[in-house]
């Protein structure tokens, strides 16, 4: 999902736009990789679902005909979900869940 807002002002002198955005990858898989090395070791994995969310703000001011200000800011939140067990035991260094049995 993405929303986005878009305005301007000033006969298209000050431009604003603000886009927030929430996306879900499921079933993410990642390449296993010899400990310590950047070696694959030709195995996949599955790593879970990632959700990411985010802002992104953006404040374009043109001054003169050749001068136009930027301001923006943009921030980035993740999270792995759904991992496998033995997954989080070797890789993660928080509290695992519990193993289903």
């Amino acid at each position: 999902m993405k929303q986005e807002l878009k305005s301007s002002w000033l006969n298209d002198r000050l431009l604003f736009n603000f886009t927030y955005f929430h996306i879900l990858t499921s079933n993410l898989s990642n390449t296993e990789y010899e400990p310590g090395t950047s070696n694959p070791t030709g195995y996949v994995f599955k790593a879970g679902d990632l959700k990411r969310t985010g802002v992104e703000v953006e404040l374009n001011g043109r001054i003169l005909d050749n001068l136009t200000v930027m301001l923006g800011y943009a921030y980035l939140g993740c999270a792995i979900s759904k991992q496998p067990f033995v997954l989080c035991k070797r890789f993660c260094t928080h509290e695992c869940p519990k193993k289903h049995s």
